[in-house]
């Protein structure tokens, strides 16, 4: 962090490239984990009946799925 805050204290251009590549090159050195997992399958229902839905929804737990695309707008004939 310390030399994160000097990167942005200093006015120099060129010092603070110097300084960000020490960064990256201190993260390269300490990045012993790379995300290879992928989410699991997930599922969905389908139905005729079903109106107001959207086409695609986006799956993700950031997006909190299905709250984004108002599941009370939903509605069911027959």
């Amino acid at each position: 962090m310390e030399l994160y805050q000097q990167l942005q204290r200093t006015p120099d251009k060129e010092a603070r490239y110097r300084l960000m590549r020490e960064i990256l090159g201190i993260a390269r050195e300490e990045f012993y984990v790379i995300g290879t997992v992928l989410e699991e399958q997930g599922y969905g229902i389908v139905s005729d009946r079903m109106h107001n839905v959207v086409r695609s929804m986006p799956e993700s737990h950031i997006y909190n799925t299905p709250a984004p695309t108002n599941p009370e707008q939903y509605f069911q004939t027959g």
